[in-house]
């Protein structure tokens, strides 16, 4: 079971990640218990075994966005791009605000070297923030800045969530 491969990483021993273990023992239909223990595992590298917990959030709620773009996540660090980008649009598609998605599949698309592809996507992810967001849309900005796409349309979304007005 997914769970089996956190015990095996030694930067895996957190409190938090028991507590992520005995979520799934004690509510094993949980979708959120399987989603967080994917993201464990994805983050200590145990793709495998993350993509089966993210398996299960989703066929414990078909409809649950984040886990969808999880499991593209960890596909696409596997190398199994087509497929992360079938879960990205899955993600999309049912939460078409998801700014994290639209993060995610524009990431992908940058790995991919389609640079306008992926700037539809970080332009998109402006148009879902407030000013709370700050420092996501800081790591926005460093993105589009690298891809040498800082569009109009990303300058002024983040300028106008900031409460700066821009000329158009």
């Amino acid at each position: 079971q997914a769970e089996d491969g956190i015990r095996d990483q030694p930067r895996s021993r957190g409190l938090g990640d028991v507590y992520k273990r005995q979520a799934i023992d004690v509510l094993p239909n949980y979708p959120d218990a399987h989603n967080n223990l994917g993201s464990a595992l994805h983050e200590i590298g145990s793709y495998d075994s993350a993509i089966e917990s993210f398996e299960w959030a989703v066929a414990y709620n078909p409809n649950f966005a984040e886990a969808y773009n999880n499991l593209g996540s960890a596909l696409h660090a596997l190398g199994q791009t087509n497929e992360a980008i079938q879960y990205c649009e899955k993600a999309l598609s049912i939460n078409p605000n998801y700014a994290e998605g639209f993060n995610n599949f524009g990431n992908i698309l940058k790995d991919l070297r389609r640079s306008n592809a992926a700037k539809k996507y970080y332009e998109n992810i402006s148009l879902t923030f407030s000013k709370k967001d700050f420092s996501e849309l800081s790591g926005l900005g460093l993105k589009c800045s690298s891809l040498r796409i800082f569009s109009k349309k990303v300058f002024c979304c983040l300028f106008n969530v900031f409460g700066v007005h821009t000329l158009t």
